[in-house]
Parts: C-alpha cells; structure tokens; sequence
C-alpha cells in the first residue's frame, strides 16, 4: 500500500506538470491577439510564472522514479527507443507538414540533427541523453549519502543558475572556465528528485518551501510587470526552465506536492483515476502542440479571445489537456502503439 501512495504522488506531480506545459505553450499564443491591459499583463505574468516548473517536475519525476533502481544500458536503449520514434516521426511529420522549401530527405536529417523541427521537441533530446547517463547514475546514487546528493544539487544546479541571475540583473559574467569541470544542471535536476523524495516531511520545511515558492513565482511576476509598465513592452527574464527563480519555486513545489499527498489514504478508485491520467501525459506532451494549432485556428476560439481572454484561456487549455488525455487513453488500447506513448 505504501508503494501505490508513493507513486499516487509522483501521478499528481505528473499531472501537475503536464498541464503547465500547456499553460506554457497556450496562455502566450491568447495574448498574443488581446488589447495589452494592465490585468491582462498580470495574468500573463502569473501563468508564465507557474507553468515554468513543468520540465523540472518531469525530470525530478523521472530521476525519482529510474535513479534508485537498478539499471543498465540494455534498459537504457529500450527507454531511449520508447522516446526516439516518437521523436522521429513528429519531426517527420512537422518537417514536411510545413512550408519548408526544403523537402528532401537529406534535408530532414541535417535539420533534425542540428536543432529540433519543431521547438517543443527539444525536451525529447534531453530525455535521450539523461536516458543514457542513468546505468552510470544510479550506480552512483547507490552509495551516496543524501547529505552528498545535497551538495550535488547545490553545487551544480542552483549556485550556477543562481550566477545566471546576477548576470540578467547586474550585467556580470563569471568566467567560463569556473564551470568547465561541471556537470550539466539537468543531470542535477535529475538528481534533485531523488533528494527531495528521501527529505523528512516535516512541517517546518514545507512552511519554508511554501514561502521560497512565493517568493520565486512573485520575482518572476515582477520581472515582467516592473518592465512592462515602465516601457509597455513584455520581456521575459526568465524564460528558461534552468533560471534561477524557476529553478527554486520547482524544488519547492516537488516538496510540497509530496507534503500533502504522498502518505494520503485514496481510495481503490481515487488512486485509479488519478494513475490513469498520469499514465497519459507523456502522450498528451507529445500531441498537445498540434491540438492547441488547430484550437487556435478555429474561430469560435479566436471569438472567445475578443469577447473575454480569461474564459478563453481557460477554455483552451482544460479541453486541450482533457482531449489530448482521451486521445492518448484510446490509442494506448493498440498494441505496440501503447509502448510509446
């Protein structure tokens, strides 16, 4: 029992995660056509605020979950194969859906080894090669004490985005060279899920994430608001999943989720519920981007954006995550097709 609680949890964390990946990819395209307004400029600064945590939550998620078992590299191809066709046939598909002059098949393969077709597809390279240090970093993990897995993170996840926050906001940049010997900060985030998993629950520390994710999501709104209202344009200082302040509010909220989830009784139905929509979202990731396209193309959509941007925004992103959800539910029902999704 206390097994299916734990991986109740780690389900919400997923949950979590992937409908922010649609806030993320949703809330800027309905501001995009709507008057720029003060209210509108604060929401926009909200939901760009929360929906950043999502690729750390799946990688925290992911490190949780493949890091504390045993592993090797013939499981690691297997994990790698599960993400790389679907990889490769969205890129097919993206590539030669668009107007791209260039149509060949050599074309598609410099195209596709230099840079994503399409851009939401990057996380799926990542995916790859954390895929392929995991043999190598669960060994590790195997004889590190949490202490050591704390050092890690701190050393080569937040002091470095940390730096990366003096940068933006005071113009100076650390040498290079200080950071040649480090590792990268997904293989810390990755690791950070492990940490955070085996941390007491206590009540003090929950208070003091819940006050570091404050903190972090209000800096992030400000650094949008401050500038638009002294320039009246939109600039996003952290619009990357390894800045700081995102950095920080998404080990707050992986925390916080376990806090008050992890060692809740579900009942049968509850916890089967909530499994099967975790089951799904790494399927909903890889089609909600073509749904939202065609929502945003509809124009009952776009009358939704002039009559009131709030309802439309909702709107699309709730049906785009329960349509895309009942998509991936029927299509894990094919044999073959369900391994990859």
């Amino acid at each position: 029992m206390k097994e299916t609680k734990r991986y109740v949890w780690l389900d919400i964390v997923k949950i979590i995660a992937c409908f922010f990946v649609i806030i993320n990819h949703a809330h800027a395209q309905v501001f995009l056509v709507v008057r720029e307004t003060a209210a509108n400029v604060i929401f926009d600064s909200f939901c760009f605020s929360i929906c950043k945590s999502a690729v750390p939550l799946f990688v925290m998620t992911s490190g949780y979950l493949l890091l504390q078992k045993e592993s090797d590299y013939k499981k690691a191809m297997l994990r790698i194969a599960r993400v790389g066709v679907p990889l490769i046939v969205l890129s097919v598909y993206y590539y030669f859906w668009s107007d791209n002059t260039d149509r060949s098949i050599l074309g598609f393969i410099s195209h596709f080894f230099r840079e994503p077709i399409s851009i939401y597809l990057w996380y799926l390279y990542m995916v790859i090669g954390l895929y392929l240090v995991t043999p190598f970093l669960s060994k590790v993990i195997k004889v590190l004490k949490i202490s050591d897995m704390m050092i890690f993170v701190i050393a080569f996840l937040i002091i470095p985005s940390m730096t990366d926050l003096l940068t933006t906001y005071f113009g100076y940049n650390l040498s290079s060279h200080f950071f040649n010997a480090f590792f990268p900060k997904a293989i810390a985030c990755y690791v950070a899920g492990v940490v955070l998993a085996r941390l007491p629950l206590k009540k003090e520390l929950v208070w003091g994430t819940a006050a570091v994710y404050t903190v972090s999501i209000g800096l992030m709104m400000l650094s949008v608001c401050v500038r638009f209202f002294e320039t009246g344009e939109r600039v996003y200082d952290f619009d990357s999943w390894l800045s700081f302040p995102v950095i920080m509010s998404s080990l707050s909220l992986f925390y916080i989720i376990r806090y008050f989830f992890e060692n809740r009784k579900y009942g049968e139905k509850t916890t089967e519920v909530i499994s099967t929509i975790g089951s799904v979202t790494f399927g909903v990731y890889l089609i909600h981007y073509f749904v939202l396209g065609k929502l945003f193309s509809l124009g009952f959509v776009r009358a939704m954006y002039s009559f009131n941007s709030y309802i439309a925004v909702i709107f699309v992103e709730v049906f785009c995550f329960a349509f895309c959800g009942l998509v991936i539910f029927a299509a894990k029902k094919i044999p073959y097709v369900k391994w990859f999704l």
